[in-house]
């Protein structure tokens, strides 16, 4: 059967691995235990990346995996040239 990786990045990351429809064993959650209320905010973006791989990594045991789908929910904040783009922000106002 086809093994794919989800990740969703809000104030935590939760990685799972993904058997055809269903999310089998347990959750990855990075941080286990947080002590602020979004940790991730904090973060420089090569440390979220950084991270996400290695919680892929642990979920995928050394299988071949052959997807990963990648969710970032809320706005996303890109400076391209001397514009800031909110990349979700067009998304959601489409959906209005």
């Amino acid at each position: 059967m086809r093994r794919t990786v989800g990740v969703l990045v809000m104030e935590h990351i939760a990685v799972g691995l993904v058997e055809g429809d269903k999310v089998v064993g347990p959750l990855n959650i990075f941080p286990e235990k947080s002590q602020t209320l979004d940790p991730l905010q904090s973060m420089p973006a090569e440390s979220i990346v950084e991270c996400v791989r290695r919680q892929v990594e642990k979920v995928a045991s050394g299988g071949k995996i052959a997807a990963i789908g990648i969710g970032f929910p809320g706005i996303i904040r890109t400076k391209i040239g001397n514009k800031l783009d909110e990349t979700n922000k067009k998304l959601n106002q489409d959906q209005h």
